[in-house]
């Protein structure tokens, strides 16, 4: 399963947690342990138009950047 979490306040009390998720998350994907789902792929001078589909929740997963 997955929760989510609201980063703002706990971000503000601890600011050493942010660095410490990021490396943990990034262990666990190179380990294989995690796979994040991508929705979409745009190009990057598409970003206009990819955060665009972001707001609209118009992507299932990640929308990721493709520096072409």
């Amino acid at each position: 399963s997955v929760t989510g979490v609201v980063w703002g306040g706990y971000i503000q009390r601890h600011p050493e947690y942010k660095a410490k998720a990021q490396a943990a998350l990034n262990e666990m994907y190179l380990a294989g342990r995690i796979k994040p789902t991508v929705g979409r792929s745009f190009a990057l001078r598409e970003c206009p138009q990819a955060l665009r589909a972001v707001a609209n929740r118009e992507i299932l997963g990640k929308a990721v950047l493709v520096n072409e």
